[in-house]
């Protein structure tokens, strides 16, 4: 990863290089797409310099960040287990603070208050289950 910007006289101005996964569930966003492991396939790389597996694309898959309603602990979820019932077979992972967990600082976290990822083999049904979840999926808080 290189990260630059080009000043208005033309210099390039570079502000971080680094050799890391990209952040926020991303390697495990492309675990679910692949049916494989990042981690081990980096790890393989690193020491032996290839995979022994090559990851291939199974699915599209997408990941949906949830910021609770409120402030305090985390009161009650609204709309999972309709969401669960319509598209379980495509949810690869829930993870949302409990009932009880105080809110997440958002200033402080990239995965906010929980995340859902979901896989699909097709694009539209997959962008059709995140904008759901994006939109019927409320965590509450007092």
């Amino acid at each position: 990863m290189l990260e630059w910007y080009r000043k208005a006289d033309g210099e390039a101005v570079f502000g971080e290089i680094g050799a890391r996964p990209p952040g926020a569930r991303v390697a495990d966003l492309m675990n679910f797409a692949t049916d494989g492991d990042v981690y081990a396939g980096w790890a393989e790389a690193v020491v032996h310099g290839t995979l022994s597996r090559p990851l291939e694309h199974r699915y599209n898959a997408g990941i949906i960040f949830k910021r609770a309603h409120g402030a305090g602990r985390i009161t009650h979820v609204d709309g999972l287990q309709r969401l669960l019932a319509e598209y379980g077979d495509h949810v690869a992972l829930v993870d949302l603070l409990p009932v009880g967990a105080p809110r997440r600082d958002w200033r402080a976290t990239l995965v906010s208050d929980g995340t859902v990822i979901v896989r699909h083999p097709e694009l539209q049904p997959l962008i059709e289950m995140t904008e759901r979840f994006a939109s019927d999926l409320h965590l509450y808080a007092v």
